[in-house]
C-alpha cells in the first residue's frame, strides 16, 4: 500500500453517508487514501461543507454549482457571490456549465453570468478553480480559452472528454480528474485521454458516494489500476503521482518521494 493517496472529489458531507462515514474513512486510510477535498456547490450548505472538512480532516472548496445558478436572478447570485467571497476559500468551485439545469436562454445565461463571475474573481485572487461540466465540454473550453484560468490552475472534475479535448484543456491550464466514469463501457473515450495526458496534469476521484465505487475514497484503488494499465505504470505509482498533483494545486505543499 502506498503512504497516501489524494481524491480530487468526495462529497463526505452528503447526509447519505452519515451512517457509514467513519467505517468509509477507516477504509480509506486503511487504503492509503489519507486526502480529499470535498467541494461546497450549493450556497445553503457551504457552512455543512465547512464543517464536514473540518471533521474529516479534508480540504474544502467553496463555489456556485450552475445547478443553483440557473435558478436565481442577479441580485440573488450576487448575495451568495458575496458570501462565498467573505469565506476566500482556497479553491473555487464547483462551478461551471451543466445542460441538465439550462433548458431555456435564460437558464443558460445564468450559468454563464456565474461562471465567468467566479472564474474572475478566482483570476484577480490568483486561486484555482474546480469546474464542473455535463454535456457542455465545448462550451466550457470555449468560455475559458476567451476569459482565461487563474494562473494557479483548476481541476476539471468527472472529465468526460475525449483526447483531443483533453490535450486543449491541459493547455489552457487544467489538470484533469478522472473519475467513476473510467469504470464503465461509455468511458472508453476518457480511457483513452488517461492514456495520453501528460503525467503532471492527471488527478483521481471517487465522486462519492457514486454506485461504481461504494467504498468511497478508498475506490481510487481501480481507478489508479485504470490508468496504470493505460500508462504502463502501477495503481500505486499513479496514486502517489496524482497525490502530488494535487498537492501542487492546493498549494498545500509536495511530496518529492520517488516513484517506484
Amino acid at each position: 500500500m502506498p503512504s497516501h493517496g489524494f481524491d480530487t472529489l468526495a462529497h463526505l458531507d452528503d447526509p447519505r453517508l452519515a451512517a457509514r462515514l467513519p467505517a468509509l474513512l477507516e477504509r480509506a486510510r486503511a487504503a492509503g487514501i489519507t486526502e480529499w477535498l470535498l467541494a461546497g456547490a450549493d450556497p445553503e450548505r457551504w457552512s455543512e461543507v465547512e464543517r464536514a472538512g473540518a471533521a474529516t480532516g479534508g480540504h474544502v472548496a467553496l463555489g456556485l454549482h450552475p445547478r443553483w445558478a440557473a435558478t436565481m436572478d442577479s441580485k440573488t447570485l450576487d448575495e451568495a457571490l458575496a458570501r462565498l467571497y467573505a469565506r476566500a476559500p482556497r479553491v473555487v468551485g464547483e462551478i461551471g456549465l451543466d445542460a441538465r439545469y439550462a433548458t431555456n436562454a435564460q437558464e443558460r445565461r445564468a450559468q454563464r453570468a456565474a461562471f465567468r463571475a467566479q472564474l474572475a474573481w478566482a483570476r484577480s485572487q490568483g486561486r484555482p478553480v474546480l469546474v464542473h461540466a455535463v454535456r457542455s465540454t465545448p462550451e466550457v473550453l470555449h468560455l475559458v480559452r476567451r476569459e482565461g484560468l487563474p494562473a494557479a490552475g483548476g481541476i476539471w472534475h468527472g472529465w468526460s472528454g475525449d483526447p483531443s479535448q483533453a490535450h486543449e484543456a491541459v493547455q489552457l491550464g487544467f489538470s484533469l480528474s478522472f473519475g467513476p466514469l473510467l469504470l464503465t463501457r461509455s468511458g472508453r473515450k476518457v480511457q483513452a485521454s488517461a492514456e495520453v495526458v501528460s503525467p503532471e496534469h492527471i488527478l483521481l476521484e471517487s465522486s462519492t458516494p457514486h454506485p461504481a465505487l461504494p467504498d468511497g475514497p478508498a475506490g481510487l484503488w481501480r481507478l489508479a489500476a485504470v490508468v496504470a494499465d493505460a500508462r504502463g505504470l502501477t495503481a500505486p505509482e499513479i496514486l502517489r503521482l496524482t497525490h502530488r498533483n494535487a498537492m501542487r494545486l492546493l498549494l498545500v505543499g509536495t511530496r518529492s518521494d520517488k516513484m517506484s
